[in-house]
């Protein structure tokens, strides 16, 4: 399986080593998917009051970009949302592609 390229942002709070590998694992299935992306897979978690965001966009082979967007009052509930709904975009994408081939 192909290495995952993933760019984590942080907004208004430290980055801490336990929440990037959360995010690295959280959305490492998606090269279930595809096996390789040409592209990183930006994420961007921001906090503001008690509201925790996570954010993310990639492009996919065959030019489609998938993007998600959670918010939560937990951080690891709000990157294990925007995970779901990467993965479901992403699965729904491949399937489109092979039902063109």
């Amino acid at each position: 399986m192909s290495n995952l390229h993933l760019e984590v942002t942080a907004k208004n709070f430290e980055l801490t080593p336990a929440i990037q590998a959360y995010v690295h694992k959280r959305v490492q299935p998606l090269l279930k998917h595809f096996t390789h992306l040409s592209t990183p897979i930006h994420v961007v978690l921001s906090v503001e009051k008690f509201r925790y965001e996570a954010k993310a966009h990639c492009h996919l082979p065959g030019g489609k970009e998938v993007t998600g967007r959670a918010v939560s009052k937990d951080m690891y509930e709000s990157i294990d949302e925007l995970a779901k709904i990467l993965d479901k975009q992403a699965l729904h994408h491949k399937a489109e592609m092979q039902s063109k081939n």
